[in-house]
This record gives structure tokens, C-alpha cells and sequence, in this order.
């Protein structure tokens, strides 16, 4: 879109003996409104994320709890024959112990996905938001410029 606006300009109508141009005005207008339109996309992808994120944590927790009850179930059936006591405590130690640590890696990967695509998400705005205003600043200077053109030749008294 950012393009198009460029497009739009460096194809516009030349004013005579100055350095502005005509532009069609609906197109422009047309042109900001579809950038309008794709910032909030960008927000939008920034949320699907951070949903993405939540429910990541979420399944993570509920394996991690599925993992727990059923090592905490394993326990209890062990415990129940009485010459396996030890073997059994010291076997739902472990499987608890397995449990939270790969709850604690699933977590982590959920977290580190969520901030790389946080991240890519904000590089892409940042993108976006650097190149419109660099070709919003290269707009105001050719109007700034068509200004003094007009005010160094007289056509346009400067407002007191």
C-alpha cells in the first residue's frame, strides 16, 4: 500500500514552475484508509498470539496435571502391595519428579515461542510504522519546499 501511495506521487500531475504536484484525491484518501485498515490487522495478529500463548500454557498445565494424577494413581497402586512399598514411593517420586520437569520444558518452549512470535510481530509494525512515516516525512517536505518556492517568488504572502 505504501507503494501504491509512492506510485500514486512520483506518477502525479506536475504543478508548473514548482516542485508540488496534483494528486487524485479519492485514491489517496483510498490509499490511508486501507493502511487504516492493515495497523489493526497487525494488532489483531499481535492478540491471535498471545491467545496462542495462553492456550500453549494452558495444554501445558493440563498435561502436566493428566501427568500428576496418573503418576499419583501409579503411586497408590503400588503402595497397596506391601513388598513393594519402597520401590513403589521411590518409582511416584520419579514419575512426579519426570512429570514437572518436562511440565517446566513444555512451558518454557510455549514461552519462548510466544515471545518469537511476539517479537516477529512487532519487527513487522515496526516495518510498517518506519516506512509510512518515512514516506509521510519525504510528502511534507516537498510540500514544505512548494511553499517557500511560492513565498521566495511572491505568489503567496506569508500569513502574518
Amino acid at each position: 500500500m505504501i507503494d501504491r501511495l509512492e506510485a500514486l506521487i512520483d506518477n502525479a500531475t506536475a504543478v508548473p514552475m514548482t516542485s508540488r504536484c496534483m494528486v487524485d484525491r479519492t485514491e489517496t484518501l483510498e490509499i490511508i484508509d486501507q493502511l487504516r485498515v492493515a495497523i489493526p490487522d497487525e494488532l489483531r495478529q499481535a492478540r491471535r498470539v498471545n491467545q496462542e500463548r495462553e492456550r500453549m500454557l494452558s495444554d501445558a498445565q493440563n498435561e502436566a496435571d493428566r501427568i500428576v494424577g496418573n503418576a499419583q494413581q501409579q503411586a497408590a497402586l503400588m503402595l497397596q502391595e506391601s513388598e513393594l512399598v519402597k520401590a513403589a514411593e521411590q518409582r511416584a517420586e520419579e514419575i512426579v519428579e519426570d512429570a514437572r520437569a518436562e511440565a517446566r520444558r513444555l512451558m518454557d518452549e510455549a514461552e519462548q515461542r510466544v515471545y518469537e512470535l511476539r517479537r516477529d510481530a512487532d519487527e513487522y509494525a515496526y516495518e510498517i510504522l518506519s516506512t509510512l512515516e518515512t514516506e509521510l516525512n519525504k510528502h511534507l517536505l516537498a510540500v514544505s519546499k512548494g511553499r517557500a518556492l511560492l513565498e521566495r517568488v511572491g505568489r503567496h504572502p506569508v500569513p502574518q
